[in-house]
């Protein structure tokens, strides 16, 4: 099982983490979403933000499964998958 927190989907720990976290959700290796709550006050956690991007780019079955993951583990039950594929990577001027 593996998250990814919302300040990496909205870009708030920058442009290559954010591309690194679409590459993780596209090859189905990302179950859940957390919000990195390590210190309540006076953080904005930027949920809406990351429900808005999940919603647009994936859809609302991808939104639904990881708030349902999210429940799920709370709750000690499995948690819906999809299979995995593997992250291809960037070939130098797409030819090497």
């Amino acid at each position: 099982m593996t998250q990814i927190t919302t300040f990496t989907l909205t870009g708030r720990f920058g442009k290559k983490i954010k591309k690194f976290s679409t590459n993780l959700i596209n090859a189905h290796l990302i179950h859940t979403i957390a919000s990195d709550a390590h210190n309540v006050l006076g953080i904005h956690f930027h949920t809406r933000e990351a429900s808005e991007f999940i919603a647009t780019q994936y859809g609302m079955d991808t939104l639904y499964m990881f708030y349902e993951n999210a429940e799920a583990i709370i709750n000690c039950y499995a948690c819906f998958k999809d299979t995995p594929e593997k992250i291809k990577k960037k070939k130098f001027l797409g030819i090497f």
